[in-house]
């Protein structure tokens, strides 16, 4: 009886260590970022570039690979809570998305203008 007390007390400590193994995401939302729209047949690539300014805020950038454009300001950036939102009023174009728990891709949907279209970002080297 007390073999199995003493068996039963170990694997109510144990168990609950394996059961949290998930992979443990990377520091933060920092880095770039690549994705592609489907438009139809067309596909558009979209880069993100995410930094950290010395106050906390973070600020991004955003290169639409495919037209040419470069390192254009993406006015509001949050991340909270696993959740990454980007807007662009001068563009009309927002982004919203869930960092997955590999922290290595984010889940989102791009909308501009009133058209939203799915929009999954991988983190690049």
């Amino acid at each position: 009886m007390t073999r199995r007390l003493a068996l039963a007390v170990s694997l109510a400590f144990v168990l609950p260590l394996s059961a949290d193994d998930k992979p443990v995401p990377k520091k933060g939302i920092e880095g770039y970022w690549l994705g592609a729209l489907k438009i139809g047949a067309v596909e558009l690539r979209l880069g993100f570039e995410i930094k950290k300014k010395d106050d906390g805020t973070l600020t991004a950038t955003l290169d639409s690979i495919d037209q040419g454009a470069r390192d254009v300001a993406i006015e509001s950036v949050a991340f909270a809570d696993g959740a990454l939102t980007l807007k662009s009023p001068m563009m009309k174009a927002s982004y919203t998305g869930k960092l997955q728990s590999d922290g290595d891709e984010v889940k989102g949907e791009f909308e501009q203008a009133g058209l939203k279209l799915p929009l999954d970002l991988k983190r690049q080297d």
